[in-house]
């Protein structure tokens, strides 16, 4: 009998009479920073005027870039005019004027460069967008055959 009070009186010391239950609080936080990518979703194509002055990817033929923005928070998009990276060597860029322009697609319904342009422009992009850039060349001279390349770089920050 003693050794049976003994182990009933440590129980209770030790954690009470049953099992013993413990809660406890799990929190979650986050910060978030601005941040922003861009991804390239259909790369853009040139094509020839009728009047083989024009290469662009608004020509027949031709395709627009399609990129795409994810933002948290607003986030400033910088679209710059495009550079020649790539032409044959019998082509004469003197005189070539090299032009962009970009229409909002979902999310940025209102944005746009208002026409072809050879200078920067910014605009606010927020959560998920898309955007539709063209570009050409405009040569009076013409073109000669060969491989042709333009860069359009497009900042987000």
């Amino acid at each position: 009998m003693h050794k049976l009070f003994w182990a009933v009186g440590l129980g209770v010391v030790l954690g009470g009479v049953g099992p013993s239950v413990a809660d406890g609080t799990i929190t979650f936080q986050a910060t978030l920073g601005a941040s922003c990518a861009l991804a390239v979703t259909t790369p853009g194509t040139l094509a020839l005027s009728s009047g083989d002055t024009i290469l662009g990817s608004e020509q027949t033929g031709g395709t627009a870039a399609v990129l795409s923005i994810i933002t948290v928070g607003s986030s400033t998009v910088t679209v710059n005019p495009p550079t020649l990276t790539d032409s044959p060597g019998t082509y004469t860029p003197t005189g070539q004027q090299l032009e962009y322009s970009y229409t909002g697609l979902s999310g940025l319904g209102g944005v746009s460069s208002g026409g072809f342009t050879s200078v920067s422009k910014q605009f606010t992009a927020t959560v998920l967008s898309a955007l539709q850039v063209q570009n050409h060349i405009v040569n009076a001279q013409g073109f000669t055959t060969g491989h042709y390349a333009t860069q359009t770089v497009v900042t987000c920050s």
